[in-house]
């Protein structure tokens, strides 16, 4: 297969799959022409402009929520919150046992990332209880299909299918 094939190939693959609701096609299709020096498709490029116009352009669109989450901005920053929670909590619960002793339970851990956290400033301090049900969330979004908004919204670069 010619490279040109390959390419037209795997750009009308991540166009079905935008077109089927999967939203890291539009940045797998960066990811593929970007560093092979292919052309941005229009389809793509038109998405990419429409996004950060609807991100950052002008007023700030609602996401169906009231208050500090209710703006495109609001729920990126709410969903960075609770991907830099969920991944603490990720850590300490694996390793509590190494870290905090063997009678170390859940809660612990939860405690520990709510400490660390409030010490280092973090605007995803909160309660344990807040850091569990946040390592909840994103795990049954993770489960579901979802997660990739918070890899998305902490800055998290996604693995390219293949």
């Amino acid at each position: 297969m010619k490279p040109e094939e390959y390419f037209l190939d795997q750009i009308a693959e991540m166009k079905r799959a935008w077109d089927a609701g999967f939203k890291p096609a539009l940045i797998n299709t960066v990811r593929l022409c970007g560093p092979n020096n292919w052309p941005l498709p229009q389809w793509a490029y038109e998405e990419i402009v429409h996004h950060l116009m609807e991100s950052y352009g002008g007023k700030p669109k609602s996401a169906g929520r009231r208050g500090y989450s209710g703006g495109v901005r609001g729920a990126a920053a709410l969903d960075a919150k609770h991907y830099i929670r969920w991944n603490w909590a990720s850590y300490w619960l694996e390793n509590r046992k190494s870290l905090l002793g063997s009678r170390a339970t859940r809660d612990d851990a939860f405690k520990r990332v709510e400490a660390l956290l409030a010490d280092a400033q973090s605007p995803a301090r909160t309660s344990a209880k807040a850091v569990e049900k946040s390592y909840i969330k994103v795990e049954k979004d993770i489960r579901a299909g979802r997660g990739d908004r918070y890899f998305l919204a902490a800055g998290v670069p996604l693995p390219i299918a293949k």
